[in-house]
Protein backbone atom coordinates (compact mmCIF):
# COMPACT_ATOMS: atom_id res chain seq x y z
CA UNK A 1 0.00 0.00 0.00
CA UNK A 2 1.52 3.60 -0.91
CA UNK A 3 2.18 6.00 1.99
CA UNK A 4 0.97 9.37 1.71
CA UNK A 5 2.03 12.60 2.70
CA UNK A 6 0.33 14.14 5.77
CA UNK A 7 0.17 17.73 6.06
CA UNK A 8 -0.75 20.27 8.99
CA UNK A 9 -1.20 23.70 9.08
CA UNK A 10 0.18 25.80 12.14
CA UNK A 11 -0.82 29.42 13.30
CA UNK A 12 3.42 29.67 13.20
CA UNK A 13 6.04 27.07 13.49
CA UNK A 14 9.72 27.99 14.25
CA UNK A 15 11.55 25.05 12.42
CA UNK A 16 14.33 25.50 15.25
CA UNK A 17 11.72 24.91 17.72
CA UNK A 18 10.40 22.08 15.65
CA UNK A 19 13.77 20.33 16.05
CA UNK A 20 13.83 20.46 19.59
CA UNK A 21 10.02 19.30 20.08
CA UNK A 22 11.46 16.11 17.80
CA UNK A 23 14.54 15.87 19.05
CA UNK A 24 12.99 15.09 22.41
CA UNK A 25 11.48 11.78 21.25
CA UNK A 26 13.58 11.30 17.74
CA UNK A 27 16.74 11.59 16.37
CA UNK A 28 16.69 14.60 14.17
CA UNK A 29 18.74 16.45 11.21
CA UNK A 30 17.93 19.55 9.93
CA UNK A 31 19.14 20.48 6.44
CA UNK A 32 20.11 24.08 5.61
CA UNK A 33 17.08 26.39 4.84
CA UNK A 34 16.03 27.15 1.22
CA UNK A 35 13.90 29.86 -1.16
CA UNK A 36 11.68 28.62 -3.63
CA UNK A 37 8.94 30.14 -5.64
CA UNK A 38 6.10 28.20 -7.03
CA UNK A 39 4.20 29.55 -10.05
CA UNK A 40 1.14 27.94 -10.24
CA UNK A 41 -0.91 26.93 -13.93
CA UNK A 42 -4.44 26.10 -14.63
CA UNK A 43 -7.03 26.74 -17.30
CA UNK A 44 -9.15 29.72 -17.16
CA UNK A 45 -12.44 27.13 -16.48
CA UNK A 46 -9.65 25.11 -13.91
CA UNK A 47 -9.88 22.21 -15.92
CA UNK A 48 -6.87 20.82 -14.41
CA UNK A 49 -8.29 21.07 -10.34
CA UNK A 50 -11.63 19.75 -11.48
CA UNK A 51 -9.53 16.78 -12.69
CA UNK A 52 -7.96 16.58 -9.45
CA UNK A 53 -4.41 17.89 -10.64
CA UNK A 54 -2.26 20.80 -9.95
CA UNK A 55 0.75 22.13 -11.98
CA UNK A 56 3.47 24.48 -10.97
CA UNK A 57 6.40 25.92 -11.78
CA UNK A 58 9.85 26.28 -9.56
CA UNK A 59 13.17 26.68 -10.40
CA UNK A 60 13.82 25.42 -13.94
CA UNK A 61 11.34 22.32 -13.29
CA UNK A 62 7.31 21.89 -13.78
CA UNK A 63 5.27 19.22 -11.63
CA UNK A 64 2.13 17.54 -11.68
CA UNK A 65 0.82 16.97 -8.83
CA UNK A 66 -2.61 14.83 -7.35
CA UNK A 67 -3.86 17.07 -5.07
CA UNK A 68 -6.23 14.20 -3.61
CA UNK A 69 -2.95 12.57 -1.64
CA UNK A 70 -0.18 14.87 -2.96
CA UNK A 71 1.42 13.10 -4.98
CA UNK A 72 3.83 13.70 -7.87
CA UNK A 73 2.48 12.46 -10.38
CA UNK A 74 5.27 13.80 -13.34
CA UNK A 75 8.05 16.55 -13.73
CA UNK A 76 9.51 18.13 -16.68
CA UNK A 77 13.28 19.94 -16.61
CA UNK A 78 12.27 23.12 -18.07
CA UNK A 79 15.41 25.73 -18.14
CA UNK A 80 14.17 27.59 -21.16
CA UNK A 81 12.35 31.62 -20.52
CA UNK A 82 9.70 30.43 -23.38
CA UNK A 83 6.43 29.35 -21.33
CA UNK A 84 5.98 25.67 -21.44
CA UNK A 85 3.88 23.84 -24.32
CA UNK A 86 2.67 21.54 -21.27
CA UNK A 87 1.43 18.49 -23.54
CA UNK A 88 4.39 18.63 -25.77
CA UNK A 89 7.04 19.05 -22.96
CA UNK A 90 5.53 15.76 -21.27
CA UNK A 91 6.52 12.08 -22.53
CA UNK A 92 4.31 10.08 -24.22
CA UNK A 93 2.80 7.60 -21.52
CA UNK A 94 -0.59 7.49 -19.48
CA UNK A 95 -0.26 10.81 -17.38
CA UNK A 96 0.34 13.21 -20.81
CA UNK A 97 -2.73 11.23 -22.80
CA UNK A 98 -4.94 12.28 -19.70
CA UNK A 99 -4.07 15.48 -19.94
CA UNK A 100 -4.85 15.98 -23.45
CA UNK A 101 -8.12 15.16 -22.54
CA UNK A 102 -8.29 17.13 -19.86
CA UNK A 103 -6.99 20.39 -21.05
CA UNK A 104 -8.15 19.94 -24.41
CA UNK A 105 -7.40 23.46 -26.48
CA UNK A 106 -7.79 25.34 -23.81
CA UNK A 107 -4.16 27.73 -22.77
CA UNK A 108 -2.66 27.12 -19.05
CA UNK A 109 -2.82 30.80 -17.50
CA UNK A 110 -0.44 31.44 -13.87
CA UNK A 111 -3.02 31.11 -11.59
CA UNK A 112 -0.96 32.29 -8.38
CA UNK A 113 2.65 32.84 -7.55
CA UNK A 114 3.97 31.77 -3.76
CA UNK A 115 7.27 32.39 -2.43
CA UNK A 116 8.36 29.48 0.61
CA UNK A 117 11.37 28.93 3.10
CA UNK A 118 11.90 25.52 2.76
CA UNK A 119 13.90 23.96 5.59
CA UNK A 120 14.11 20.35 5.78
CA UNK A 121 14.50 18.12 9.14
CA UNK A 122 15.39 14.68 8.41
CA UNK A 123 14.08 12.08 11.44
CA UNK A 124 17.00 9.44 12.32
CA UNK A 125 16.87 5.86 12.88
CA UNK A 126 19.12 3.71 15.37
CA UNK A 127 21.16 3.48 12.23
CA UNK A 128 21.52 6.76 11.40
CA UNK A 129 19.20 5.71 8.51
CA UNK A 130 17.13 8.51 7.14
CA UNK A 131 13.21 7.26 8.09
CA UNK A 132 10.80 10.06 7.28
CA UNK A 133 11.13 13.71 5.95
CA UNK A 134 9.84 16.71 7.61
CA UNK A 135 9.46 19.81 5.66
CA UNK A 136 8.72 22.86 7.15
CA UNK A 137 7.40 25.84 4.81
CA UNK A 138 6.66 29.64 5.72
CA UNK A 139 4.72 30.46 2.60
CA UNK A 140 4.04 34.11 1.49
CA UNK A 141 1.67 35.61 -1.57
CA UNK A 142 2.72 38.88 -2.20
CA UNK A 143 1.85 40.73 1.08
CA UNK A 144 -0.57 38.33 2.35
CA UNK A 145 0.03 36.24 5.68
CA UNK A 146 2.50 33.77 6.29
CA UNK A 147 0.91 29.67 5.97
CA UNK A 148 3.13 28.07 7.99
CA UNK A 149 2.95 23.93 6.30
CA UNK A 150 4.68 21.11 7.41
CA UNK A 151 4.71 17.79 5.27
CA UNK A 152 5.46 14.39 7.05
CA UNK A 153 7.27 13.02 3.69
CA UNK A 154 7.24 9.03 4.66
CA UNK A 155 10.00 6.86 3.53
CA UNK A 156 8.47 3.42 2.45
CA UNK A 157 8.66 0.39 4.66
CA UNK A 158 8.50 2.73 7.71
CA UNK A 159 5.09 3.50 8.90
CA UNK A 160 5.67 3.41 12.68
CA UNK A 161 8.21 6.63 12.49
CA UNK A 162 5.49 8.02 9.81
CA UNK A 163 2.14 7.20 12.32
CA UNK A 164 4.09 8.21 15.31
CA UNK A 165 5.61 11.89 14.28
CA UNK A 166 1.99 12.34 12.93
CA UNK A 167 0.96 11.91 16.52
CA UNK A 168 3.48 14.53 17.85
CA UNK A 169 2.59 17.22 15.55
CA UNK A 170 -1.06 16.77 15.58
CA UNK A 171 -1.12 18.12 18.99
CA UNK A 172 0.30 21.91 18.05
CA UNK A 173 -0.69 21.54 14.39
CA UNK A 174 -3.98 21.48 12.36
CA UNK A 175 -3.85 18.27 9.92
CA UNK A 176 -5.74 19.32 6.42
CA UNK A 177 -6.28 17.30 3.52
CA UNK A 178 -4.13 18.13 0.44
CA UNK A 179 -7.31 19.40 -1.43
CA UNK A 180 -8.09 21.86 1.80
CA UNK A 181 -3.81 22.84 1.51
CA UNK A 182 -4.13 23.71 -2.27
CA UNK A 183 -7.33 25.68 -1.59
CA UNK A 184 -5.60 27.70 1.16
CA UNK A 185 -2.50 28.02 -0.68
CA UNK A 186 -4.09 29.57 -3.65
CA UNK A 187 -6.65 31.15 -1.84
CA UNK A 188 -3.58 33.43 -0.41
CA UNK A 189 -3.01 33.72 -4.45
CA UNK A 190 -6.26 35.27 -4.68
CA UNK A 191 -7.56 32.60 -6.49
CA UNK A 192 -10.64 30.14 -5.67
CA UNK A 193 -9.95 27.12 -7.71
CA UNK A 194 -12.81 25.81 -9.73
CA UNK A 195 -14.48 29.19 -9.24
CA UNK A 196 -15.31 29.28 -13.39
CA UNK A 197 -17.77 27.27 -14.63
CA UNK A 198 -19.99 27.82 -18.06
CA UNK A 199 -22.19 25.34 -16.89
CA UNK A 200 -25.46 26.39 -15.77
CA UNK A 201 -25.23 26.05 -12.39
CA UNK A 202 -28.30 27.34 -10.86
CA UNK A 203 -30.62 25.39 -8.33
CA UNK A 204 -34.00 25.93 -8.56
CA UNK A 205 -36.81 24.83 -6.28
CA UNK A 206 -40.41 23.80 -7.77
CA UNK A 207 -42.47 26.07 -5.89
CA UNK A 208 -40.77 28.90 -7.71
CA UNK A 209 -42.23 31.92 -9.30
CA UNK A 210 -41.78 31.86 -13.38
CA UNK A 211 -40.40 34.77 -13.01
CA UNK A 212 -37.84 34.48 -10.15
CA UNK A 213 -36.52 31.40 -11.80
CA UNK A 214 -36.24 32.92 -15.45
CA UNK A 215 -34.07 35.73 -13.59
CA UNK A 216 -31.77 33.47 -11.64
CA UNK A 217 -31.04 31.65 -15.04
CA UNK A 218 -30.81 34.77 -17.15
CA UNK A 219 -28.06 36.17 -14.54
CA UNK A 220 -26.40 33.71 -14.76
CA UNK A 221 -25.76 33.67 -18.23
CA UNK A 222 -25.30 37.90 -18.10
CA UNK A 223 -22.69 36.27 -15.59
CA UNK A 224 -20.66 34.48 -17.92
CA UNK A 225 -20.75 36.78 -20.50
CA UNK A 226 -18.93 39.45 -18.15
CA UNK A 227 -16.49 36.20 -17.09
CA UNK A 228 -15.48 36.14 -20.35
CA UNK A 229 -15.03 39.30 -22.02
CA UNK A 230 -11.67 39.95 -20.58
CA UNK A 231 -10.33 36.37 -21.94
CA UNK A 232 -11.88 37.30 -25.53
CA UNK A 233 -9.79 40.73 -25.34
CA UNK A 234 -6.71 39.20 -23.76
CA UNK A 235 -7.12 36.23 -26.92
CA UNK A 236 -6.29 33.80 -24.21
CA UNK A 237 -7.83 30.96 -25.98
CA UNK A 238 -10.67 30.30 -28.64
CA UNK A 239 -12.93 28.80 -25.71
CA UNK A 240 -13.57 32.04 -24.05
CA UNK A 241 -15.41 33.28 -26.97
CA UNK A 242 -17.17 30.03 -27.75
CA UNK A 243 -18.45 30.28 -23.99
CA UNK A 244 -19.60 33.58 -24.46
CA UNK A 245 -21.49 32.96 -27.47
CA UNK A 246 -23.34 30.21 -26.05
CA UNK A 247 -24.26 32.32 -23.00
CA UNK A 248 -25.59 34.87 -25.49
CA UNK A 249 -27.30 31.97 -27.28
CA UNK A 250 -28.79 30.87 -24.04
CA UNK A 251 -29.86 34.41 -23.26
CA UNK A 252 -31.56 34.32 -26.94
CA UNK A 253 -33.13 30.88 -26.44
CA UNK A 254 -34.66 32.40 -22.93
CA UNK A 255 -36.13 35.31 -24.45
CA UNK A 256 -37.64 33.41 -27.26
CA UNK A 257 -39.03 30.52 -26.05
CA UNK A 258 -40.16 31.41 -22.45
CA UNK A 259 -43.16 33.88 -22.78
CA UNK A 260 -45.25 35.85 -20.63
CA UNK A 261 -43.01 35.83 -18.17
CA UNK A 262 -41.85 39.61 -18.76
CA UNK A 263 -43.98 41.98 -20.66
CA UNK A 264 -43.53 41.41 -24.09
CA UNK A 265 -42.65 44.80 -25.35
CA UNK A 266 -40.01 45.41 -22.36
CA UNK A 267 -37.68 42.49 -23.66
CA UNK A 268 -38.00 43.47 -27.64
CA UNK A 269 -35.28 45.93 -28.11
CA UNK A 270 -32.88 42.97 -25.84
CA UNK A 271 -33.67 39.92 -28.04
CA UNK A 272 -33.22 42.19 -31.19
CA UNK A 273 -29.80 43.69 -29.29
CA UNK A 274 -28.32 40.31 -28.50
CA UNK A 275 -28.69 38.81 -31.52
CA UNK A 276 -26.61 41.54 -33.04
CA UNK A 277 -24.58 40.88 -30.53
CA UNK A 278 -24.13 37.19 -31.41
CA UNK A 279 -23.44 37.69 -35.10
CA UNK A 280 -21.41 39.75 -34.80
CA UNK A 281 -18.70 37.32 -33.39
CA UNK A 282 -20.05 34.86 -36.46
CA UNK A 283 -16.77 35.07 -38.63
CA UNK A 284 -14.28 34.88 -36.40
CA UNK A 285 -16.03 31.38 -34.62
CA UNK A 286 -15.87 30.12 -37.76
CA UNK A 287 -12.67 31.09 -38.66
CA UNK A 288 -11.45 29.67 -35.21
CA UNK A 289 -12.91 26.48 -35.87
CA UNK A 290 -10.80 26.19 -38.95
CA UNK A 291 -7.95 27.19 -37.63
CA UNK A 292 -8.84 24.27 -34.91
CA UNK A 293 -9.25 21.83 -37.23
CA UNK A 294 -5.78 22.27 -38.85
CA UNK A 295 -4.41 18.87 -38.12
CA UNK A 296 -7.84 16.71 -39.55
CA UNK A 297 -7.96 18.72 -42.37
CA UNK A 298 -4.10 17.71 -43.28
CA UNK A 299 -4.58 14.44 -42.03
CA UNK A 300 -7.25 14.24 -44.85
CA UNK A 301 -4.34 14.55 -47.70
CA UNK A 302 -1.54 12.29 -48.53
CA UNK A 303 1.70 13.38 -46.62
CA UNK A 304 3.30 14.77 -49.86
CA UNK A 305 0.10 17.48 -50.51
CA UNK A 306 -0.07 18.55 -47.05
CA UNK A 307 2.61 21.48 -47.50
CA UNK A 308 0.18 22.51 -49.88
CA UNK A 309 -2.19 24.03 -47.40
CA UNK A 310 0.03 26.35 -45.86
CA UNK A 311 -1.22 29.47 -48.01
CA UNK A 312 -4.77 28.50 -47.04
CA UNK A 313 -4.02 28.33 -43.48
CA UNK A 314 -1.56 31.42 -43.42
CA UNK A 315 -4.75 33.21 -45.05
CA UNK A 316 -6.97 31.80 -42.14
CA UNK A 317 -4.76 33.19 -39.70
CA UNK A 318 -4.70 37.01 -41.10
CA UNK A 319 -8.50 36.87 -41.37
CA UNK A 320 -8.72 35.20 -38.15
CA UNK A 321 -6.88 38.34 -36.12
CA UNK A 322 -8.46 40.72 -38.14
CA UNK A 323 -11.62 39.35 -36.89
CA UNK A 324 -10.50 38.84 -33.55
CA UNK A 325 -9.77 42.95 -33.19
CA UNK A 326 -12.76 43.71 -35.21
CA UNK A 327 -14.83 41.70 -32.00
CA UNK A 328 -12.90 43.08 -29.22
CA UNK A 329 -13.58 46.84 -30.39
CA UNK A 330 -17.63 45.47 -30.50
CA UNK A 331 -17.17 44.45 -26.87
CA UNK A 332 -15.41 47.21 -25.57
CA UNK A 333 -17.71 49.69 -27.34
CA UNK A 334 -19.96 51.72 -26.01
CA UNK A 335 -22.66 49.44 -27.11
CA UNK A 336 -22.12 46.84 -26.18
CA UNK A 337 -21.54 47.86 -22.56
CA UNK A 338 -24.45 49.74 -22.06
CA UNK A 339 -26.73 46.35 -23.25
CA UNK A 340 -24.60 44.49 -20.69
CA UNK A 341 -25.75 47.01 -17.96
CA UNK A 342 -29.23 47.96 -19.14
CA UNK A 343 -30.14 44.16 -19.23
CA UNK A 344 -28.43 43.65 -15.39
CA UNK A 345 -31.04 46.56 -14.45
CA UNK A 346 -33.24 44.87 -16.27
CA UNK A 347 -33.24 41.80 -14.50
CA UNK A 348 -33.19 43.78 -10.99
CA UNK A 349 -36.33 45.11 -11.32
CA UNK A 350 -37.98 43.09 -14.45
CA UNK A 351 -41.58 44.68 -13.44
CA UNK A 352 -42.84 48.05 -13.63
CA UNK A 353 -44.84 50.47 -11.48
CA UNK A 354 -48.64 50.23 -12.26
CA UNK A 355 -47.86 47.34 -15.14
CA UNK A 356 -49.89 44.27 -15.34
CA UNK A 357 -48.12 41.28 -14.73
CA UNK A 358 -47.88 39.22 -17.88
CA UNK A 359 -50.04 35.66 -17.40
CA UNK A 360 -47.14 33.51 -16.34
CA UNK A 361 -45.08 35.96 -14.11
CA UNK A 362 -46.59 33.93 -10.51
CA UNK A 363 -46.71 30.53 -12.41
CA UNK A 364 -44.98 27.53 -10.40
CA UNK A 365 -41.57 27.15 -12.19
CA UNK A 366 -42.12 23.42 -12.24
CA UNK A 367 -45.27 24.15 -14.39
CA UNK A 368 -43.47 26.37 -16.54
CA UNK A 369 -40.83 24.02 -17.10
CA UNK A 370 -43.13 20.72 -17.95
CA UNK A 371 -44.99 23.09 -19.91
CA UNK A 372 -41.87 24.54 -22.60
CA UNK A 373 -40.24 21.25 -22.92
CA UNK A 374 -42.84 19.30 -23.77
CA UNK A 375 -43.97 21.41 -26.20
CA UNK A 376 -40.64 21.62 -27.78
CA UNK A 377 -40.22 17.99 -27.46
CA UNK A 378 -43.57 17.41 -28.95
CA UNK A 379 -42.07 20.10 -31.58
CA UNK A 380 -39.01 17.76 -32.39
CA UNK A 381 -41.19 14.44 -33.03
CA UNK A 382 -43.24 16.06 -35.09
CA UNK A 383 -40.10 17.17 -37.70
CA UNK A 384 -37.91 14.56 -37.04
CA UNK A 385 -41.10 12.44 -38.32
CA UNK A 386 -41.13 13.80 -41.29
CA UNK A 387 -37.23 14.16 -42.18
CA UNK A 388 -35.80 11.23 -45.30
CA UNK A 389 -33.38 10.89 -47.15
CA UNK A 390 -34.51 12.97 -49.72
CA UNK A 391 -35.66 15.89 -47.19
CA UNK A 392 -33.73 19.29 -48.14
CA UNK A 393 -31.00 20.39 -45.76
CA UNK A 394 -33.03 23.71 -44.66
CA UNK A 395 -35.03 21.06 -42.61
CA UNK A 396 -32.52 19.35 -40.93
CA UNK A 397 -31.46 23.01 -40.29
CA UNK A 398 -34.67 23.80 -38.48
CA UNK A 399 -34.93 20.69 -36.61
CA UNK A 400 -31.05 20.85 -35.29
CA UNK A 401 -31.82 24.22 -34.03
CA UNK A 402 -35.27 22.82 -32.09
CA UNK A 403 -33.01 20.46 -30.74
CA UNK A 404 -30.98 23.05 -29.29
CA UNK A 405 -33.51 24.77 -27.81
CA UNK A 406 -35.27 21.43 -26.03
CA UNK A 407 -31.50 21.37 -24.84
CA UNK A 408 -31.47 24.33 -23.48
CA UNK A 409 -34.43 24.03 -21.56
CA UNK A 410 -33.10 21.16 -19.94
CA UNK A 411 -30.34 22.99 -18.97
CA UNK A 412 -32.16 25.66 -17.58
CA UNK A 413 -34.84 23.56 -15.41
CA UNK A 414 -32.61 20.29 -14.90
CA UNK A 415 -32.32 21.04 -10.72
CA UNK A 416 -36.08 20.94 -10.86
CA UNK A 417 -35.96 16.99 -11.75
CA UNK A 418 -34.57 13.43 -10.87
CA UNK A 419 -31.33 14.06 -12.41
CA UNK A 420 -30.55 10.18 -13.25
CA UNK A 421 -33.91 10.52 -15.93
CA UNK A 422 -33.10 13.90 -16.78
CA UNK A 423 -29.60 13.15 -17.43
CA UNK A 424 -31.19 9.81 -19.15
CA UNK A 425 -32.74 12.05 -21.91
CA UNK A 426 -30.16 14.40 -21.94
CA UNK A 427 -27.79 11.88 -23.16
CA UNK A 428 -30.70 10.32 -25.87
CA UNK A 429 -30.76 14.37 -26.90
CA UNK A 430 -27.04 15.11 -27.34
CA UNK A 431 -26.33 11.97 -29.91
CA UNK A 432 -29.12 13.34 -31.72
CA UNK A 433 -27.82 16.24 -31.83
CA UNK A 434 -24.19 15.09 -32.65
CA UNK A 435 -25.52 13.71 -35.83
CA UNK A 436 -27.44 16.99 -36.67
CA UNK A 437 -24.60 19.50 -35.87
CA UNK A 438 -21.71 17.22 -37.82
CA UNK A 439 -24.07 17.28 -40.93
CA UNK A 440 -24.68 21.17 -40.27
CA UNK A 441 -21.13 21.75 -39.52
CA UNK A 442 -19.73 19.83 -42.85
CA UNK A 443 -22.34 21.42 -45.01
CA UNK A 444 -20.44 25.23 -43.62
CA UNK A 445 -17.12 23.88 -44.31
CA UNK A 446 -17.38 22.92 -47.67
CA UNK A 447 -19.27 26.09 -48.68
CA UNK A 448 -16.69 28.34 -46.74
CA UNK A 449 -13.50 26.83 -47.94
CA UNK A 450 -15.24 26.72 -51.49
CA UNK A 451 -15.37 30.76 -50.87
CA UNK A 452 -12.14 30.71 -49.65
CA UNK A 453 -11.02 28.72 -52.97
CA UNK A 454 -11.99 31.85 -54.99
CA UNK A 455 -9.53 34.51 -53.07
CA UNK A 456 -6.03 34.58 -54.77
CA UNK A 457 -2.43 34.41 -53.61
CA UNK A 458 0.50 36.44 -54.81
CA UNK A 459 2.21 33.19 -56.27
CA UNK A 460 0.12 31.74 -58.96
CA UNK A 461 1.62 28.41 -59.14
CA UNK A 462 1.80 28.36 -55.16
CA UNK A 463 -2.55 28.98 -55.63
CA UNK A 464 -3.28 26.28 -57.94
CA UNK A 465 -1.45 23.91 -55.86
CA UNK A 466 -3.50 25.13 -52.98
CA UNK A 467 -6.64 25.01 -54.29
CA UNK A 468 -5.97 21.01 -55.62
CA UNK A 469 -4.85 20.45 -51.46
CA UNK A 470 -8.44 22.55 -50.74
CA UNK A 471 -10.31 20.67 -53.54
CA UNK A 472 -9.25 17.33 -52.05
CA UNK A 473 -10.27 18.42 -48.36
CA UNK A 474 -13.98 19.73 -49.65
CA UNK A 475 -14.19 16.15 -51.22
CA UNK A 476 -13.30 14.55 -48.24
CA UNK A 477 -16.16 16.40 -46.29
CA UNK A 478 -18.68 16.00 -48.80
CA UNK A 479 -18.00 12.20 -48.28
CA UNK A 480 -18.62 12.48 -44.89
CA UNK A 481 -21.30 14.24 -44.60
CA UNK A 482 -22.99 11.31 -46.53
CA UNK A 483 -22.15 8.94 -44.31
CA UNK A 484 -23.46 11.37 -41.35
CA UNK A 485 -26.70 11.60 -43.33
CA UNK A 486 -27.38 8.12 -43.42
CA UNK A 487 -27.13 7.65 -40.01
CA UNK A 488 -29.52 10.15 -39.35
CA UNK A 489 -32.44 7.99 -39.23
CA UNK A 490 -30.74 6.08 -36.19
CA UNK A 491 -29.77 8.60 -34.50
CA UNK A 492 -33.74 9.97 -34.65
CA UNK A 493 -35.00 6.64 -34.39
CA UNK A 494 -33.68 5.73 -30.99
CA UNK A 495 -34.48 9.32 -29.63
CA UNK A 496 -37.98 8.62 -30.46
CA UNK A 497 -38.22 5.46 -28.97
CA UNK A 498 -40.59 4.05 -26.65
CA UNK A 499 -38.77 4.04 -23.77
CA UNK A 500 -37.76 7.68 -23.97
CA UNK A 501 -41.56 8.80 -25.22
CA UNK A 502 -42.72 7.41 -22.02
CA UNK A 503 -40.13 8.87 -19.54
CA UNK A 504 -41.38 12.48 -21.42
CA UNK A 505 -44.62 11.96 -20.57
CA UNK A 506 -43.83 11.04 -17.03
CA UNK A 507 -42.09 13.86 -16.23
CA UNK A 508 -43.24 16.68 -18.24
CA UNK A 509 -47.23 15.92 -19.65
Amino acid sequence: MEQVNTLLVFDSVDPNRLIDTLSQNFSAEAKTPHRERRIYYDTFDWALYNSGMSLYRSSHEYSLRSIQDDRTLQTVEWKSNTPLNFIEAFSENVVSEKLKKVLAIRALLPRGRLDSQIRTIHILDEFDKTVLHVQVEKIRAGTASVINLVTLKPVRGYRKHHRQVAQLLRGIGDERKPTEVFKLLLGAAGETPGEYSSNMRVQLSPDMTARDATVIILERLLEVMRQNAPGITADIDTECLHDFRVAVRRTRSVLGQIKDVFPAESIKTFKKRFAELGQASNKLRDLDVFLLNKQRYEAMLPAAFRPQLSPLFKLLQSDRDKRQKEFVSVLKGRSCQSLLNKWETFLSSPTQDGAENPKDYDRPAIELARKYIFKRYTQVMALGGTINDSTPDEELHRLRIQCKNLRYLFEFFSSLFPQAKATTLIKQLKRLQDNLGEYNDLALQQSQLESIMSRSTKKQNENVQSAAATGGIIAMLHQRQQVVRKAFSKSFNEFSGGKNKKLYRELFA
